[in-house]
């Protein structure tokens, strides 16, 4: 018998023809291609035994050191797999689906939270924005002994509000209190313009999760890690895939932490770019949602739509609009229906002729 859950999951993928010279502002990668002497250094240390070996423990336990290093945090443990996707997977197995607990998360947000829940046969309970900040009192007001773990992004994804502490203090509280898990995704952290080490704040109850695919521009590595204190990340371990990442991706991850200053400029560059960016719309009067992230909601006029046909006319372009089959922009409580959502990159104003 099927199981009807996962049978009434519907999958959508958008085939992507990409070139090195096309404009990718469809999934807030990193745009701008690594300097070629930083790519060559790194294939001189790559060796056919990374082919021909199972992943190496060597490399995923020198990857764990430097990741601990950089998150600064004492004390902590970390748990690496294929993609922070994969590990969303594991948590909302570990905490909802072997507990018989339901998953809570505002919406919209990442597709994948709720479409994990289902493959697993988890109840998902969903605050909806009533704008496009965060509703903390309605979240921690259904957070109750029914819930396994609720999963916060910061900044929210997709419309890149950063969270304060505070309102963040409030959901670990609560969770501690009824026993339920916070899940902090920090896929955009890189792109705050202030970030707080929360891992600092002793929240209760709280793991974070962090991605290689946007500020370190690995996406095709399929590598992100998952953080906090030991006793809930062993448990993250227990389930994880024998070998969940190849050689040559903890390899390229222990190299870019290794260089980290390459991914400190790019995201500088697009920090910068952003504040360009909000003040040539404002100038021309388009309307847009600030955001702490690397992508930006753009409500089209005739002014920005004429700018951006004439972009997409000169240079290929991948971008999702309020047309995009897979995952259609939607703004709570706006009736327009004329939306961007572009990644922010370097000279993007000037791309773009603003």
């Amino acid at each position: 018998m099927l199981n009807w859950r996962i049978n009434e999951i519907e999958r959508y993928r958008n085939i992507r023809e990409i070139s090195e010279d096309s404009f990718r502002l469809d999934m807030a990668e990193r745009q701008n291609l690594f300097p070629s002497e930083f790519v060559d250094k790194f294939h001189k240390s790559f060796n056919q035994l990374d082919l021909l070996c199972y992943p190496l423990d060597f490399y995923e336990n020198e990857l764990t050191e430097l990741i601990k290093t950089h998150i600064g945090g004492k004390n902590i443990e970390v748990s690496i797999g294929a993609g922070s996707d994969h590990l969303i997977k594991d948590a909302i197995h570990v905490f909802c689906a072997s507990e018989n607990k339901k998953l809570l998360i505002p919406t919209p947000s990442f597709p994948m939270y709720k479409i994990y829940a289902r493959c697993f046969g988890v109840d998902t309970i969903e605050i909806e924005h009533n704008s496009i900040l965060t509703d903390f009192d309605s979240l921690i007001e259904n957070i109750n002994n029914k819930i396994g773990l609720v999963i916060l992004a910061n900044p929210t994804s997709p419309f890149g509000e950063y969270c304060s502490p505070s309102d963040i203090k409030k959901v670990s509280q609560k969770c501690h209190d009824v026993g339920a898990i916070l899940m902090i995704d920090e896929a955009y952290i890189d792109f705050v313009d202030e970030p707080h080490h929360l891992i600092e704040f002793n929240l209760r109850n709280t793991i974070f999760l962090r991605t290689f695919s946007k500020a370190y521009g690995f996406a095709g590595g399929r590598i992100g890690f998952i953080y906090g204190e030991g006793k809930y990340i062993s448990l993250i371990k227990n389930i994880n895939l024998t070998y969940p990442v190849s050689n040559y991706s903890l390899k390229f991850a222990i190299f870019l932490l290794k260089n980290s200053h390459i991914v400190d400029h790019y995201s500088m560059l697009v920090r910068k770019e952003r504040d360009i960016l909000y003040k040539e719309l404002e100038k021309n009067n388009v309307f847009f949602y600030k955001t702490q992230s690397n992508s930006i909601h753009i409500l089209g006029n005739d002014y920005f739509d004429k700018k951006f046909n004439a972009f997409e006319m000169k240079y290929d372009v991948l971008v999702k609009t309020s047309k995009t089959a897979s995952t259609p922009i939607v703004i709570p409580s706006h009736p327009g229906t004329n939306w961007y959502r572009i990644a922010i990159i370097p000279n993007l104003v000037n791309y773009l002729n603003l």
